[in-house]
């Protein structure tokens, strides 16, 4: 679940942003993705305390 491309923007990201976090960032835009991809299936986990 990775590419060298996305890999590059965070590492920039990390060494350029004050106290970002690499792994809050690609967890954040990974549920992002899948919510909008799959809704359906997303909104049958959506009261589930993961």
């Amino acid at each position: 679940m990775w590419s060298a491309k996305s890999a590059a923007v965070l590492r920039f990201l990390k060494n350029t942003t004050p106290a970002f976090s690499i792994s809050k960032e690609a967890s954040s835009l990974i549920e992002d993705a899948v919510k909008q991809k799959y809704p359906d299936i997303w909104e049958m986990f959506e009261d589930e305390d993961f």
